[in-house]
């Protein structure tokens, strides 16, 4: 199935997969220090979380990345992964294997 857009962005077509595969995206959010513990950044789907101590060595990219993939790693979920920033605070991270649309030039 193609769509084409009708709007004032540039011309493009969008393509629809033949089935879409849905996986579990990993949501991460920035927890701020408090009177009794330090920063941390949480990661979390539908199977679980996990919250890590946030690691001033890493910039705020990688802090996300890598509580994303210890959660990856403790669900046993394999994979390239593929981040997207969050409206408002954090990342989602989904695994990367079939796409479920292509946009294209049109």
């Amino acid at each position: 199935m193609t769509y084409q857009t009708n709007s004032t962005a540039p011309a493009c077509v969008a393509t629809l997969a033949p089935s879409v595969n849905a996986r579990q995206a990993i949501v991460t959010k920035y927890l701020p220090y408090t009177n009794h513990r330090s920063s941390r950044v949480k990661a979390k789907a539908a199977a679980g979380s996990v919250t890590l101590k946030w690691d001033h060595a890493f910039n705020v990219e990688k802090n996300h990345a890598r509580a994303a993939m210890e959660l990856a790693r403790r669900l046993g979920w394999r994979g390239d992964w593929v981040a997207g920033g969050l409206v408002g605070s954090g990342y989602v991270f989904v695994g990367r294997e079939e796409p479920a649309f292509t946009v294209t030039e049109g």
